[in-house]
């Protein structure tokens, strides 16, 4: 569930907190390749040219569609919308791992290819208008539209796709250089075609992977050093423009008239607003007074205490501000404790178990987070990627293969979190806990969890990121320490 306020007012640890993405928001608030195809060696029929790729089966979208469902191709455009951020910016490149880049800079630059927002891992040409691979994925062709510019007028190529992908790769943050490492080169065909090879054939995601690639002008980072900041607006091939910047306090983002993508079908019904506005706030407190004030127009919350004690204020009963809470499909990531284990004390499966059934989240979700949460019981919560039923099917064929190297639950149910509710006590499932330890080699001795076989003491830190992750793991802390584990929390910036 989204919770979301539309305002109408004036204009290396031993154990991690780990939020893969605790909220996913998406919101729309308004109302044959012309160039010859060249000979490419391939393992298996080709596929393709297509508009689109689906990490499995067909894409949703049919060729000549028109505009996404969720999307309406005739909403009106004009108008500002301000925004806040928390903290400061002092960088207009976010590709690179100096510097603050600002909220919203990916206005600028678009990709090859757009995802489509109501159907899982499927993406569609953007700046590509077509895109062709082997069966096996072994690499993938993009045939761009002739009408795809930058924001100078200049259009864009192939040498500016594969320079972007180079560039990138080599001088950008670090995580492109993980994310991109199994794509190995990017080679010119023709003036619109441009091939990414592959080094392996088991990763199906990594045509979608390298469709997400933002396209720079060669031109213009050629006379620049990419690797440094800069509050230079730079050339972009996206729909917004910067048209003013206060660094470390506001930007505000321009729709360019002229932008070339704006009757492609995965832009029609998107950019809709003439302005976007960034205001920045040091914390989350003085944005959300801010809000309170009318300062900014859209405010999603993600604190299930702000969103049952925090919006009883004037501008609310009188009907200026509209909250609502937004029912959806969208996959709400996943949000839990990750065990680090290459320590020793964490290679049992068993221990790791045991650890689990200490955490309470019934009576945090009660006395934390006012009712508002759900356990996170899957990777793809929320969709329908997530586990519903026991394997059976294709999907049972597929895990049979694994048998003997995965756990033997797995073909029986879906996972379930261990729970307090339903006649089951924290006691409860502590003496569960207990159990587990003893399976698999520790005793409580001198009210410490002692392993039998090397006398190591059940001690261990939780590192964290944020200070309002103290309060969920807290409470896990002292019904650990009932049991004998010694865990520490420690929180960093």
């Amino acid at each position: 569930m989204i919770q979301t306020l539309f305002a109408r007012t004036r204009r290396c640890p031993e154990i991690t907190l780990v939020v893969a993405r605790a909220t996913a928001v998406a919101l729309v608030i308004a109302g044959a390749p012309a160039d010859a195809a060249e000979p490419v060696a391939s393992a298996g029929p080709i596929q393709g040219p297509a508009h689109g790729l689906a990490m499995h089966g067909a894409p949703k979208y049919p060729p000549g569609f028109t505009a996404f469902d969720y999307a309406n191709p005739n909403a009106p455009k004009g108008g500002t919308v301000r925004l806040s951020a928390i903290g400061t910016f002092d960088s207009l490149n976010p590709f690179i791992l100096k510097g603050v880049p600002a909220a919203g800079i990916g206005r600028l630059h678009d990709t090859l290819m757009e995802p489509s927002l109501d159907e899982a891992f499927s993406e569609y040409g953007l700046i590509a208008e077509t895109v062709e691979m082997p069966e096996d994925r072994r690499w993938v062709i993009f045939t761009l539209r002739k009408e795809a510019r930058f924001s100078d007028g200049s259009p864009v190529t192939a040498d500016d796709v594969a320079f972007s992908f180079d560039t990138i790769k080599q001088k950008g943050h670090p995580f492109y250089r993980a994310y991109y490492a199994s794509i190995t080169t990017a080679e010119t065909l023709g003036p619109r075609r441009v091939k990414f090879s592959f080094a392996d054939t088991t990763n199906r995601e990594l045509p979608l992977i390298i469709g997400q690639l933002p396209v720079l002008s060669k031109a213009y980072w050629e006379t620049r050093d990419f690797e440094k900041t800069t509050l230079e607006p730079p050339v972009g091939s996206g729909p917004y423009r910067v048209e003013q910047l206060d660094p470390g306090r506001s930007i505000t983002y321009r729709l360019d008239e002229n932008y070339w993508g704006k009757n492609v079908a995965v832009r029609k019904g998107a950019n809709n607003f003439a302005r976007v506005r960034y205001d920045y706030y040091r914390d989350g407190t003085v944005a959300l007074e801010a809000f309170k004030a009318g300062e900014y127009d859209l405010r999603v919350e993600n604190s299930a205490k702000n969103w049952a004690t925090a919006y009883d204020f004037p501008a609310l009963r009188q009907g200026l501000v509209k909250a609502e809470e937004i029912r959806n499909e969208l996959p709400t990531g996943m949000q839990g404790f990750a065990f680090n284990i290459r320590r020793t004390k964490f290679y049992d499966r068993r221990v790791r178990a045991a650890l689990g059934f200490a955490f309470d989240f019934e009576w945090a979700n009660q006395n934390l987070f006012y009712g508002a949460y759900t356990r996170t019981e899957s990777y793809f919560s929320n969709s329908e990627l997530a586990a519903s039923a026991a394997p059976r099917g294709e999907e049972l064929e597929i895990l049979s293969r694994y048998r003997g190297q995965i756990p033997e639950e797995v073909f029986e149910a879906p996972y379930r979190a261990p729970t307090t509710g339903d006649g089951v006590t924290i006691r409860d499932n502590l003496r569960t806990a207990l159990r587990l330890f003893e399976q698999a080699g520790w005793v409580v001795q001198n009210n410490a969890m002692t392993n039998l076989e090397t006398g190591e003491k059940m001690e261990f830190e939780i590192l964290l990121v944020s200070p309002e992750f103290e309060r969920i793991a807290l409470p896990y802390v002292r019904n650990l320490e009932r049991i004998g584990v010694k865990a520490t929390v420690r929180t960093v910036d």
